[in-house]
């Protein structure tokens, strides 16, 4: 008899499930709602690598008056495109349009590209266009950008690609380029990504010598940026889904005995501790925080803090029911708030 009634006391105490689907429905819809709207703006936190101003001071300090070189990039397609591994290839025309005699082919042909390798360069084809000298070149190049993934797998970002040239100076030449200049016809939307916006900046960058009389190198550089959208939402659900899920059955031991309620929560944080390995493999490899972090920290904290109370309540202090809702209510309202906050204000 006596057991009977602690069997009863204790149903008394369990919360009951339709409680937990509304809670669960609240959250749902509140945090789709915030990923929504995250998706539905551009946010890039990584740099533009813009080179330095040419300033006619700047010229002065070389002598005035230097050749003045256009140079326009035309990319065809991207054999490599990985945002998560920063690897990018692609292929395209580079050209340049100057006067006639400014500079040698062989001198021309010395281009680089900073973070990049030249996998192919064809041989230079010359033209006269307007009394101007069009060199056009095809180009297969790999490089990589200085990418800031704070924000995976929700963040936006910016491409850099800077052309510079380590055999000439200001003294000699100048680089001249505009977003006309620059032509981008891939489509990467079944890549996930989509092309928003294209800068170009002209000028030069500094290189110290210690052998150089001035101590100091200019070279002319290019710099042609893309910003870039992401459309694809697999990384996302592929690792918020599950800890969300993890989050909302621990709290569905509430909902169960005392002996039941002690396996879920010990199998959700086993499951959420295993769940990080797989999160390591689908995010890039870093040295700091990402929201991915920041969002498995969150839950496992929580997951933990629901086995803690579970367990007070099987072995220490027995919980009302209305003290368990308080608790779920407000575990879901950390969740909520947490998720608007890093996803429309942080990230």
């Amino acid at each position: 008899m006596t057991s009977k009634k602690e069997m009863e006391k204790e149903k008394s105490r369990l919360v009951r499930p339709f409680f937990q689907i509304i809670c669960i429905v609240v959250t749902m819809v509140t945090i789709s709602l915030a990923i929504s709207k995250r998706f539905g703006f551009s946010r890039i936190h990584d740099p533009y690598d813009t080179p330095e101003i040419i300033t006619p001071q700047k010229i002065k300090e070389f002598g005035g008056y230097p050749n003045r070189v256009t140079v326009g990039l035309n990319i065809d397609q991207f054999h490599k495109f990985s945002m998560s591994k920063n690897e990018f290839v692609f292929s395209g025309t580079l050209w340049f349009l100057m006067n006639p005699g400014s500079i040698s082919l062989n001198t021309l042909d010395n281009f680089e590209f900073s973070r990049g390798e030249i996998l192919y360069k064809s041989k230079p084809n010359t033209r006269m266009v307007d009394n101007k000298l069009l060199v056009e070149y095809k180009i297969r190049v790999q490089f990589t950008s200085p990418l800031t993934y704070r924000s995976f797998p929700v963040g936006d970002h910016r491409l850099n690609l800077t052309l510079t040239h380590q055999s000439l100076s200001l003294g000699e030449i100048i680089f001249e380029s505009t977003e006309k200049h620059f032509i981008n016809t891939t489509n990467m939307r079944e890549r996930g990504w989509m092309a928003i916006n294209k800068t170009v900046d002209a000028g030069y960058k500094t290189t110290k010598l210690e052998d150089s009389p001035t101590g100091m190198l200019y070279r002319p550089t290019v710099t042609f940026s893309i910003d870039y959208s992401r459309k694809d939402v697999r990384y996302l659900i592929s690792i918020f889904i599950p800890l969300l899920l993890m989050f909302f059955i621990g709290l569905f031991s509430f909902s169960t005995s005392r002996s039941v309620a002690i396996r879920i929560t010990n199998g959700v944080i086993a499951a959420t501790l295993a769940y990080r390995f797989v999160i390591e493999n689908m995010a890039p490899s870093v040295g700091y925080f990402m929201l991915t972090d920041y969002l498995f920290l969150l839950f496992l904290f929580l997951n933990f803090l629901t086995f803690l109370v579970i367990m007070t309540d099987s072995f220490a202090i027995h919980i009302s029911r209305r003290a368990k809702m308080i608790f779920i209510v407000t575990l879901h309202a950390i969740v909520i708030a947490t998720c608007i906050y890093l996803f429309l204000v942080w990230s």
